[in-house]
């Protein structure tokens, strides 16, 4: 509940009367679907999950959802992992298996990545999930920098542009990433996760990211 009030979450889902649902409670609560369930329909798609606990994480609730849009809203961060890394936070915290961060990450975070793309692998395999990447207020980026005038808790520096006024959509959110990787003058195939993901989702159209290329840069001062 701290997190839906330092975000703002709290008064719009009040406003909207949409109801959330708190994964880790979901899951100490016994209120997921069974296991047998998630990887027989996630195997007819993808390849096995490495954790296989990771089939036991979906909520009741959201199956009752199914086939229905998910849509993953996910802030210009200033790890720059956009909308595929933020499916993450989807694996919930503390329901016996450790942290997620010790246990997810793994040791010099060797198993993130591979973590990250099975839990999309579930939620694609039972949802049509949108990507926005939202920047309209401010983005952070420049992450390392010893010039940064930020710092994230893991001692991370970084800097903020704010007023930045932008905002992304697109209905793949693998394809969304990759193109403001290329905006932003990264190649997309760089960043692990991404690169990994698209062995498994799909490459990101050329044509798309050709696109990209061709549009400012909204890391540079000019275009904020």
């Amino acid at each position: 509940m701290a997190f839906l009030k330092e975000t703002g979450l709290k008064e719009v889902l009040g406003d909207t009367e949409i109801e959330s649902v708190n994964i880790t409670k979901t899951v100490l609560t016994n209120r997921t679907m069974d296991d047998e369930t998630v990887k027989k329909i996630v195997k007819k798609q993808y390849p096995p999950v490495f954790r296989k606990e990771l089939y036991n994480f979906l909520p009741e609730k959201l199956y009752n959802l199914r086939s229905g849009t998910l849509i993953n809203l996910a802030t210009f961060k200033v790890f720059f992992y956009m909308c595929t890394k933020n499916m993450f936070g989807m694996i919930p915290e503390h329901v016996g298996y450790d942290s997620r961060y010790d246990t997810y990450h793994g040791t010099n975070d060797n198993d993130l990545s591979r973590n990250i793309i099975d839990i999309n692998k579930i939620y694609n395999a039972f949802f049509k999930v949108t990507g926005i990447v939202e920047a309209i207020n401010s983005l952070s980026h420049n992450i390392g920098a010893k010039s940064g005038k930020k710092k994230t808790k893991f001692r991370y520096r970084y800097d903020v542009r704010e007023g930045a006024g932008l905002i992304y959509y697109y209905d793949d959110p693998l394809w969304l990433d990759a193109f403001i990787h290329q905006q932003c003058g990264k190649d997309p195939i760089e960043t692990e996760q991404l690169k990994d993901a698209a062995k498994v989702f799909g490459e990101c159209s050329t044509q798309l990211l050709q696109i990209a290329r061709t549009l400012s840069n909204p890391l540079t001062t000019k275009n904020i």
